[in-house]
């Protein structure tokens, strides 16, 4: 064997890459020590080419340099099933059953099979304004942060170098939310006339349901009478001076 081939030869823990019939993929595998037990500790990644094999063997390289333990297979589904198991403690059951629910299942939809060393924010963005397509801006906002908690979680546990989801703002969702059960004064009112005379008169009367919809009227009345007057031009209201008079209280609107 000549000097030239023996310098070509690969350096004992030294990556290796090779072409796997059986999967029509380039395979590479990099020694990385030891386990406790004495085993050898070896990862694989596959590729289309020898170039998409060698930029996935330099990142996860830069990974266990960084100090991390990452998982061939660990998604963002089960950064969120690990969390959810220790995450909600304290919580009330109500809000167990959203973040289980709607929150957690909203979220595998988007983003569950994606590799979690390989999310991005670009990803998050994407999951996250699919999400504000079809529900509240409340509801996204609770996704986002229960994604940068999981994530948080994986990240001290070092299966990811850094948290994507909080670099990452939400969007807005949807503005109608969930329809107020309460009475209108319309309503309030047709519901006295129609008990009036009867038995359950004075007990409807005297009823939450009509002592709500009268405080709504009253507070949208008051809202209005201070709202009217900058319409029309009349004021514009400012600071306070001294011996209480408004600063501005009848200047004209420009």
């Amino acid at each position: 064997m000549t000097q030239a081939s023996l310098s070509k030869r690969r350096g004992q823990g030294e990556d290796s890459t090779y072409w796997d019939a059986s999967k029509n993929r380039y395979i590479g595998a990099v020694s990385l020590g030891f386990s406790p037990s004495g085993a050898r500790i070896r990862k694989k990644v596959t590729g289309r080419t020898k170039t998409e094999v060698r930029d996935k063997l330099r990142k996860l390289h830069r990974q266990v340099e960084g100090g991390l333990r990452p998982r061939r297979r660990y998604t963002v589904e089960d950064a969120l099933e690990d969390w959810l198991a220790v995450g909600l403690d304290g919580l009330s059951a109500r809000t167990v059953t959203l973040y289980r629910g709607t929150i957690a299942k909203a979220l595998r939809e988007e983003l569950g099979s994606v590799r979690l060393t390989d999310l991005t924010a670009a990803d998050v963005q994407k999951a996250l304004a699919s999400i504000a397509s079809r529900m509240s801006t409340r509801t996204v906002q609770i996704a986002h942060n229960v994604l940068v908690r999981a994530i948080r979680q994986a990240e001290r546990d070092d299966l990811v170098g850094r948290n994507v989801a909080a670099l990452v703002k939400p969007p807005k969702g949807q503005l109608g939310g969930r329809p107020s059960k309460s009475l209108t004064l319309e309503q309030a009112v047709s519901l006295m006339a129609a008990a009036r005379g009867t038995r359950r008169e004075h007990e409807i009367a005297g009823s939450r349901s009509l002592a709500i919809a009268a405080d709504a009227e009253l507070r949208r009345r008051h809202l209005h009478q201070k709202i009217e007057p900058l319409r029309s031009g009349q004021y514009r209201g400012g600071p306070v001076r001294g011996g209480g008079e408004r600063q501005g209280h009848r200047q004209r609107a420009a």
